[in-house]
């Protein structure tokens, strides 16, 4: 280091400190998800939520055919929650 002039070299003093990188885990919606993200790991997740959003949209799509049922009611809630989580998660993730 001395060489390359990045350090004085009169005096130095080194702690012992060690320091590991660590791949973190988070709460983010129901699942853990890994905060190191690159751009293809990014825009894949990105991908993936509006893969999931596409699906819901044309399952509301299809359900709209048939006549208003307790199970069409059911399935609507849960999707709009899980649309909810997944829209949060997709906020998060384009934040970064």
């Amino acid at each position: 280091m001395k060489e390359w002039d990045l350090i004085g070299g009169k005096r130095i003093a080194v702690d012992g400190t060690k320091v590991h990188a660590q791949d973190a885990r988070t709460a983010v919606g129901s699942s853990a998800a890994h905060k190191n993200f690159n751009d293809a790991k990014l825009k894949r997740h990105l991908d993936w939520i509006d893969n999931r959003i596409d699906g819901a949209l044309e399952d509301f799509s299809r359900l709209d055919k048939y006549e208003e049922s307790e199970e069409k009611t059911a399935l609507v809630a849960r999707t709009q929650d899980a649309l909810d989580v997944l829209k949060a998660r997709k906020s998060d993730y384009e934040s970064l």
